[in-house]
């Protein structure tokens, strides 16, 4: 008996080296998870900033591309246009393309594309200047753009029309610019008013032998009249063409 006591007592010694040894494993398998669940936290963190630079940076990226392919196309319709305008050669078109590229990177034509630069030349063209005028012309007729708050197209008419009007070459352009807006400046009108005014009557000023130095001139005093705009322009040209072609009596109190 005494030996089964023995045998008891080993076996339930052993039991509670068994139990122990158990707890300690326990205790090391919950310790290796509670460091795997912080890794796993770690990863899904990791995986969710990932996730939000691949939308924050992917989607500016495709956005930029797409705004690129789309200037790109549009600067190309438009080179087409002017040729098709204009009937440049390949060399005129390759000094167009570098002209309006040169144009759009301009500081002082701020907004300005290639593809806005391109448009401008182009109207500058149905406007009746040559394709050497045109390029002469074309800067100034972004700034006059610029400074008037108007479309490139409606700048690029009053300036071709002006050059034409008075028999100028396209580097004149600058100075056609430069009077419409000094002519504001120094009157009531606003540069819109006295473009509108040379548009009405800068072609009957011009066959009547005036400068389009004095016609600037006149349409800014008209202007502090509270005459502005193509009413100034109007007034002026049925003045003049009064003047050209006399009635009998006018003509004889002229000479008188």
């Amino acid at each position: 008996m005494a030996e089964v006591g023995n045998i008891f007592v080993r076996i339930g010694a052993s039991i509670d080296e068994f139990e122990k040894n158990m707890r300690t494993v326990q205790q090391q398998l919950e310790d290796v998870q509670k460091k795997f669940s912080g890794t796993k936290a770690v990863g899904e963190q990791l995986a969710s900033v990932g996730k939000k630079l691949t939308i924050g940076l992917t989607l500016p990226i495709g956005a930029m591309a797409g705004a690129s392919i789309k200037a790109a196309a549009d600067f190309e319709s438009m080179g087409n246009t002017f040729r098709a305008v204009s009937g440049a050669t390949s060399e005129q078109m390759v000094q167009m393309s570098e002209l309006a590229k040169q144009l759009g990177n301009d500081i002082t034509l701020p907004g300005t594309s290639a593809t806005d630069a391109a448009a401008a030349m182009t109207e500058l063209v149905k406007a009746g200047l040559s394709i050497d005028d045109t390029f002469k012309a074309a800067k100034a007729t972004l700034q006059l753009s610029a400074a008037a708050q108007i479309g490139n197209a409606e700048a690029a008419t009053i300036v071709g029309q002006a050059l034409n009007s008075f028999g100028l070459a396209g580097d004149k352009a600058i100075m056609v610019a430069d009077l419409l807006a000094n002519s504001a400046n120094a009157s009531a009108g606003e540069i819109t008013d006295m473009a509108y005014a040379l548009q009405a009557g800068g072609s009957v000023a011009a066959m009547a032998g005036q400068s389009i130095n004095d016609f600037t001139t006149a349409i800014a005093l008209m202007a502090n009249a509270g005459i502005v705009g193509s009413d100034a322009g109007t007034s002026l040209k049925t003045m003049l063409m009064s003047l050209m072609s006399p009635t009998d009596k006018a003509a004889k109190l002229m000479k008188e």
